[in-house]
């Protein structure tokens, strides 16, 4: 087994890339996505949706619940405690505690800030000052799926929505966390992968993700039009508040308070890392082409807050607590 394995799957196509420039595997190809309607599946959006008209639906990203996770905290304690650790070494170079091998005491201590800067580095590459989120847009009226990257020129890849390969992805050791995921393919070339929405535990919610996706796209928005939009990525206390707990799947106060002196840090690292991050902006081109009429029928209200359309509508709560119990018991 290799270490860090669930690591590994939690942080496929974000920490570690998604592999590209290959063949496409066989399991790859048994885990294809059906075009077909799926009838005998729910289409529901799973949490992940942001946006949603008659033009376009838009998805959150399958890193956005990790940013702020306790991989990332351990990571800067590691940094702080290597960082001490050095400046220690430092300042008693020339103290009795070096016992005259102060020279060796300096180049350790240049050892353990060099190392200390590893977490450091990896923290603001990934997490700090990069983007709030990295949203998937889907066009039903040009019928192209926009991935967003960065805010620079080329920061958006455009994919054809009937060229994509779309199929269930795995995580890239531990198999067992799932994805809606799509491959750019140049013949049987992988030239580029994305994945849409978050990620999850067994097979159903991909497959639910993923009928909601291709009846918006292939039927429109009236067949899959959902009651409310239950997804934000507006970096405020409370949404980084509700997603900490959320993916711990501590919903009650009594859990929150519980679980306080674990989750309260990661909450303040996750405002942190979204403090330091900026929005992703659509270049004008694709806006252009996601033009919403003004008395769209099918637009929803984005939220405020993170699941707040559950907090007026009791009924589609309790469907939601009802489907989350029966799937932990499949797990």
């Amino acid at each position: 087994m290799k270490p860090w394995r669930k690591g590994d799957a939690m942080y496929s196509g974000w920490i570690y890339k998604f592999k590209v420039n290959r063949p496409v595997t066989d399991d790859e190809l048994q885990e294809a996505l059906p075009r077909e309607p799926q009838r005998n599946v729910e289409a529901t959006d799973r949490g992940s949706l942001t946006r949603f008209n008659s033009t376009y639906v838009e998805f959150i990203d399958r890193c956005f619940s990790l940013r702020g996770s306790m991989g990332m905290l351990i990571v800067l304690a590691g940094f702080c405690f290597l960082f001490g650790a050095s400046i220690f070494l430092f300042v008693n170079a020339f103290t009795d505690f070096a016992q005259g091998h102060w020279l060796l005491i300096i180049s350790t201590a240049f050892f353990v800030f060099l190392l200390s800067l590893i977490p450091v580095l990896l923290a603001l590459r990934k997490e700090f000052f990069t983007y709030t989120h990295y949203p998937i847009r889907y066009n039903r009226k040009t019928r192209k799926v926009y991935v967003f990257r960065h805010n620079g020129p080329g920061g958006v890849l455009v994919v054809p929505w009937e060229e994509g390969y779309f199929h269930r992805g795995h995580g890239m050791s531990d198999k067992s966390l799932l994805d809606v995921r799509c491959h750019v393919m140049e013949g049987n070339t992988v030239k580029d992968t994305f994945a849409t929405g978050h990620s999850y535990g067994i097979e159903a919610p991909v497959n639910e993700l993923w009928e909601f996706i291709r009846r918006y796209m292939d039927e429109g928005p009236k067949n899959v039009k959902p009651p409310f939009v239950s997804m934000t990525a507006s970096p405020t206390w409370r949404n980084c508040w509700r997603m900490s707990f959320i993916r711990v799947g501590a919903a009650s106060t009594l859990a929150q308070i519980i679980l306080l002196p674990i989750e309260g840090p990661l909450v303040v690292l996750r405002w942190l890392v979204f403090k330091t991050c900026k929005k992703p902006v659509w270049p004008p081109e694709v806006e252009a082409e996601c033009q919403i009429a003004e008395n769209d029928p099918y637009r929803l209200s984005e939220p405020v807050n993170i699941g707040e359309g559950y907090e007026t509508n009791k009924q589609a709560l309790d469907a939601q607590v009802r489907k989350g119990q029966r799937e932990r018991r499949m797990k």
